[in-house]
Order: C-alpha cells, then sequence, then structure tokens
C-alpha cells in the first residue's frame, strides 16, 4: 500500500506542475500584445525597437517554392534600434 500511495503523490505533484506551467504560459500568451509595426522589447536595461518597413514576411504558398523562386520575391526590410546604453551582441 505505501508503493502505491508514493505513486499517486507523484502523479498527482507532476500534474499539479503541469497545470500550473500551462496556466503561466497561457497568461503570458494572452497577455502580450502586438500592434503596429513597430515592436518595443524591453528587458531590464536594455530597450530594443523592432520596427518593420515593409508589409512583413507573407508565406503565402511558399510550401515547394525552390530557392530561386524565392529569392525573386520581394524582401521584408526592418530596422532594429537599440535605445539603451547597453550593447548587444
Amino acid at each position: 500500500m505505501d508503493e502505491r500511495l508514493k505513486k499517486v503523490t507523484t502523479i498527482a505533484v507532476g500534474v499539479l506542475i503541469f497545470v500550473i506551467l500551462l496556466i503561466l504560459v497561457s497568461y503570458a500568451f494572452f497577455s502580450t500584445r502586438l500592434e503596429g509595426q513597430e515592436q518595443i522589447v524591453k528587458v531590464g536595461d536594455l530597450d530594443l525597437i523592432l520596427n518593420e518597413t515593409s508589409e512583413g514576411i507573407t508565406l503565402d504558398k511558399a510550401i515547394g517554392l525552390s530557392d530561386e523562386d524565392g529569392m525573386n520575391l520581394s524582401p521584408a526590410t526592418f530596422e532594429l534600434k537599440n535605445n539603451s546604453g547597453t550593447a548587444v551582441d
């Protein structure tokens, strides 16, 4: 009976940890907002601004596209600014 209790406890703790992680990931996913062309990332002292200067990357009908045909498509361009004094490699 003691071995069975250990097994049930281990499974219950594992399920509890999984549910907590699922809730945290879901909260992070649904609380993220991306609006417009300019996206700002702030982590500590790091302040990066990503500004898409084109329409962005589109992958419509890109499956089975050869490299040569892909190179003939119009490129996506963007600008990345570092507004902090922290260097980024």
